[in-house]
Parts: C-alpha cells; sequence; structure tokens
C-alpha cells in the first residue's frame, strides 16, 4: 500500500469492526503459498460469521481510503472473489482520525469493506480454533 504507483490509500485512523467475526491465523503449506503467491506461510483468515457458542470477537486494525486503482490491486492481493470475498460492513473509529477527514471523530462508526474468508470449506472445525482480534504481519 505504500507505493504510489499502485494508487492511493490514506490511512483514518485505528479502527475495530462493529460486529464480532472469528479471525484465526494458520499455518499454510508449501504448495498452498506457491499456489497463491505468497512467502509468508501464516495467513490470516476472517471468518465471515460468529458461531452461536462462542465468546464474541472484535477485529482491531486499521481504517484506509484507497481511490480504485488501489483497490484492484488489493482485490488482486486477496485474490477476491476467489480466496477472499470483499464485503461492505461497519467499523468504529477507536483513534484520532487524520485532519484529512474533518467529519470523522473517535468512535464515529463508518462504513468499510473487509475481505472474508470466501472457500465453501468452513467445517465446524474452522470455528473451533483459537480467534485472535488482531494479524500484525512479521
Amino acid at each position: 500500500m505504500k507505493d504510489k504507483n499502485n494508487g492511493e490509500a490514506m490511512f483514518i485512523s485505528e479502527a475495530r469492526l462493529s460486529h464480532p467475526y472469528p479471525l484465526i491465523a494458520e499455518m499454510i503449506g508449501d504448495k498452498m503459498a506457491e499456489e497463491i503467491g505468497i512467502n509468508n506461510q501464516v495467513v490470516p483468515f476472517l471468518l465471515p460469521k460468529m458461531p452461536p457458542n462462542r465468546p464474541d470477537n472484535i477485529v482491531v486494525g486499521e481504517l484506509y481510503e484507497v481511490d480504485s486503482s488501489m483497490c484492484a490491486v488489493l482485490d488482486k492481493l486477496e485474490e477476491h472473489p476467489i480466496w477472499y470475498l470483499r464485503t461492505p460492513t461497519q467499523c468504529i473509529l477507536t483513534g484520532t482520525p487524520s485532519d484529512k477527514f474533518p467529519g470523522l471523530s473517535k468512535g464515529s462508526t463508518v462504513d468499510c469493506e473487509v475481505y472474508f474468508y470466501n472457500k465453501t470449506d468452513l467445517t465446524p472445525e474452522w470455528y473451533s480454533r483459537p480467534y485472535i482480534s488482531d494479524y500484525q504481519e512479521n
């Protein structure tokens, strides 16, 4: 997102999703990593629904405004809509927004889009794994 040749991305604020979702980080095999073109074998998976028998999991991260060029780059990176599906949702700003967004303040609810895992192999075992609140790539 830092390469200006990919388009524009402006940081808005730290944020959290307004609804709970399971976020897991999983080791993937060499073959899968090669298939999706990544070097890091620990991959985050944001699952599309919270199971009723688990405590809520509030996912935190950063909110950016991106132009259509950057959105296309991110869609390619996330392999939208094959591996991940970019989906509208809402988040709540947890930090002080950038001065470039004067209509927003800490605590504002904002429409946004996130990438949910989009494969049909979501067995109950996926939802039994430990949830994390944020994913920091090392």
